[in-house]
């Protein structure tokens, strides 16, 4: 509000500017991890893979019109090649692809973009007088500043630091008892040797839970605790229009049978859409001319799909997800 006209043309020039950049970022990274794929056709390649992965690895070769087993970067089966395999030299592979994506060159390279949005970010603190975008952008947030922020991370590291090193320690003289000789943890090989370790601590890894997370349990679950805790109820609705055939639309209501708002939920990946889990609003709630509009959310995850034996089956993980 108190910028100078010449200044709110500037910000608003910036602003799309950093919009478009950052759309650009995006795309590019999407494409980068969609273009990547690992297509096994050796059955020794395939040591200390479950059936559950082995299944998805085959759906998803066949899927492309190929055959054998592929694995990409999308979570359920970048995750859980990266915990199982055996072939260290695969893991490093899959690893380096999904750490490196839109940035070793290449048509989807992000390395530009990625200075781009920097200085369109820091042009804007400084317009509306800030020191640097890390203080804009916390302004209103939780931490408030730059110090809290690190006031945070001074006190989880206080907290957990000591345990953290010794799990590290942990892992690695089990890595060692297991390879029968030192070895040293390449970020590749920490999901593999971590979970091995847990394994042969508790006796307990994903496959074992995986049968009591069937997705729709889950979801009953999920949506039982709320009708208990808060009274709501979620009708599913076919009738509502979804922006893919995968995504199913639920009418939520009060205890009253009030409707309260649209959910739409999108639990799998696909090509096109990104990785990660995310919720976001297509309409936010508000009151106009005295009509309250209800909002339209959606829940939108990355989770493993089902197969044709099976249905989706969930990792403790992304159940907590």
């Amino acid at each position: 509000a108190t910028l100078s006209a010449e200044d709110k043309e500037t910000y608003r020039k910036l602003s799309m500017e950093l919009s478009k950049t950052t759309l650009d970022f995006g795309q590019n990274n999407l494409k980068e991890t969609n273009r990547f794929e690992m297509l096994l056709t050796d059955e020794a390649d395939l040591a200390g893979l479950p059936v559950s992965i082995l299944e998805a690895a085959v759906a998803k070769a066949k899927s492309k019109g190929k055959e054998g087993w592929m694995f990409d970067l999308s979570a359920p089966s970048y995750i859980g090649f990266m915990k199982y395999s055996t072939r260290r030299d695969l893991r490093e592979k899959l690893y380096m692809a999904y750490n490196t994506k839109s940035v070793m060159g290449g048509e989807f390279d992000n390395k530009e973009n990625i200075q781009k949005i920097v200085n369109l970010r820091l042009q804007i603190a400084h317009l509306l007088g800030y020191g640097n975008y890390a203080g804009y952008a916390l302004k209103n947030r939780m931490a408030k500043n730059e110090e809290g922020v690190y006031n945070l991370l001074d006190q989880l590291t206080r907290a957990y630091g000591e345990t953290a090193r010794q799990e590290v320690k942990d892992v690695e003289a089990f890595a060692a008892r297991m390879e029968g000789k030192p070895i040293e943890i390449q970020p590749w090989d920490w999901s593999y040797y971590s979970d091995k370790l847990k394994d042969d601590r508790f006796d307990l890894n994903d496959e074992m839970t995986r049968p009591y997370f069937e997705l729709e349990n889950v979801k009953k679950g999920v949506f039982g605790l709320a009708t208990d805790l808060y009274g709501i109820t979620f009708v599913k609705n076919p009738s509502t229009p979804v922006y893919h055939p995968e995504v199913e639309a639920f009418d939520v209501m009060d205890a009253n049978g009030d409707f309260l708002a649209v959910l739409f939920t999108d639990f799998h990946p696909r090509e096109g859409k990104r990785s990660g889990a995310w919720m976001s609003s297509f309409k936010s709630q508000f009151v106009k001319n005295g009509v309250d509009s209800r909002p339209h959310i959606t829940i939108v995850m990355n989770f493993t799909r089902p197969t044709e034996t099976k249905p989706a089956l969930l990792t403790f993980d992304e159940v907590e997800t």
